[in-house]
């Protein structure tokens, strides 16, 4: 029990170790997202723009949406300490990405501010997720909308485990889900228009994409993790039905190949050939084990007729005074 503690303790040690870098990166997300979203909470006047198109009018209310879109910090929270376990690179990215976009949405709300009109003293409170929703609506002022903080940071979470392979499969398919169900979330639940959600998403691929152009996420594991990259070259992330696909497709080019290349006359002569070389071959290892086993026993034969014949010849020369000192020789020899 005491080592199997003190295996749990190494792993879990060696897993903080491994995401050790990532928690100022991360920290420093929160205290933006606190200044750019809260300070200008503080400063909220109503009366102020409000982006709305046709379409944001004929979308219904559905409260249960509100689970998802309070699960969006934290999942976005797993999402990158996952991806900094796994790729450091990929991190800084994603984090640098997160930095940009919280202090160009800052900006945005202070000098274009926008307000979404919400029913809280209309809405009829059934359940749960009814009494989460008009909460939620109560905790904050109306406006910082364009863009969705809550678009920016599920966008990002889904860019920590996009093409990880280094990740377990349900990490990347729950943080996916999520991600999804967070974009209908703002728009359900009445806490952004359409074209927040668009300027979002607009605005997180275009700081993303000039982040990795301009490789900043390789200048800081330089810097700041010595050039030191998460080895993963001792694993094979080819899925396995792809690995059995390609040995099919191979094994049918072999075949392919070896049909026409070769003539079926021709193998079946050369079968034949074959076929009868082995035929002969262990019929002659018969017969020569049959001629051995003929010759061991004449020869064992004549041995026994010669010594017959020997004894019959020695009891005709043997006098009976020699039979005599052969008996006296015997008694002494006994």
């Amino acid at each position: 029990m005491k080592e199997e503690k003190v295996k749990k303790e190494n792993k879990f040690v060696k897993w903080f170790k491994s995401i050790s870098y990532a928690i100022i990166p991360f920290l420093i997300f929160v205290v933006l997202q606190v200044i750019t979203w809260g300070g200008n909470q503080l400063i909220y006047e109503p009366g102020v723009h409000h982006p709305f198109i046709a379409w944001d009018h004929h979308i219904p209310i559905v409260s249960w949406f509100i689970w998802f879109y309070i699960a969006t910090f934290p999942v976005g929270a797993f999402a990158f300490f996952c991806c900094a376990s796994v790729n450091k690179k990929q991190t800084f990215n994603v984090a640098v990405t997160v930095w940009i976009s919280a202090i160009v949405c800052g900006l945005i709300y202070y000098f274009y501010p926008t307000e979404i009109i919400k029913p809280i003293d209309t809405y009829e409170i059934k359940n749960l997720s009814d009494a989460m929703m008009v909460n939620t609506w109560k905790t904050g002022n109306p406006n910082c909308c364009l863009p969705s903080g809550h678009c920016m940071m599920a966008l990002g979470s889904l860019l920590c485990v996009y093409n990880r392979k280094e990740l377990k499969w349900w990490i990347r398919v729950l943080v996916a889900f999520s991600c999804v169900m967070t974009f209908g979330a703002t728009i359900f639940l009445r806490q952004h228009y359409i074209l927040d959600l668009v300027a979002s998403l607009i605005l997180v691929t275009l700081v993303y994409t000039i982040v990795c152009l301009c490789k900043v996420g390789d200048r800081m594991v330089k810097k700041f993790c010595n050039g030191q990259e998460f080895d993963w070259s001792h694993k094979d992330f080819t899925p396995k039905r792809k690995l059995k696909k390609n040995f099919v497709v191979l094994k049918d080019d072999v075949e392919e190949s070896v049909s026409e290349n070769t003539d079926p006359a021709i193998i079946s002569s050369e079968n034949t050939e074959e076929s009868n070389e082995d035929v002969k071959e262990v019929v002659g290892a018969d017969t020569e084990t049959i001629d051995t086993k003929n010759n061991v026993e004449e020869a064992e034969s004549t041995e026994v007729v010669e010594e017959k014949v020997e004894d019959k010849n020695e009891d005709k020369t043997d006098t009976p005074k020699t039979k005599k000192k052969k008996q006296a020789s015997n008694k002494v020899k006994k």
